[in-house]
């Protein structure tokens, strides 16, 4: 992998195996899954936190470690931390605002999960 900017590899693409696509599939469904039995035991609003894990990173840095480099997989991995992060701010803010101002909710969440993402991600990139 070259530099540090995202881009499409068709090549990548197209040597990916059915097996490599099932673990993928596989990985965020079971993640899916224990959000699910996490919200219906313990309330939705962590249940939906849960979802705010990326489901399909553990199999593609598995797979990305196996096609490419480590470094590759690192620095994936380190890109998907603000993503994260930012998607948590979201869940929080939408559980904070209550559902009388749902429109207002979306609107902020969207709004703080934007910032955040773009600014951890930034800082990350500063710290290399």
């Amino acid at each position: 992998m070259t530099g540090s900017s995202p881009h499409f590899d068709s090549d990548s693409f197209l040597q990916t195996t059915i097996g490599e696509y099932l673990l993928r599939f596989g990985f965020g469904g079971a993640i899916s899954v224990v959000a699910f039995y996490v919200g219906h035991r313990f309330g939705p609003e962590l249940g939906g936190l849960l979802l705010a894990f990326p489901a399909l990173l553990p199999a593609s840095l598995t797979l990305e470690d196996e096609h490419e480099a480590r470094s590759a997989a690192v620095m994936h991995a380190r890109g998907a931390v603000p993503g994260a992060i930012g998607l948590s701010l979201f869940a929080l803010v939408v559980v904070w605002v209550t559902a009388e101002h749902l429109a207002f909710a979306l609107g902020a969440a969207t709004l703080v999960w934007l910032v955040s993402s773009v600014a951890l991600w930034r800082v990350t990139l500063a710290s290399r």
